[in-house]
């Protein structure tokens, strides 16, 4: 597997997906 330089774009994809989830959690709440 192929290394991406800008360790960026990793974080920026889990903050996406955490902030997916959480927003889906707080949906599914209310």
């Amino acid at each position: 597997m192929k290394q991406i330089r800008g360790n960026k774009t990793v974080r920026l994809i889990i903050i996406a997906v955490l902030i997916l989830v959480a927003a889906y959690m707080l949906y599914s709440i209310w």
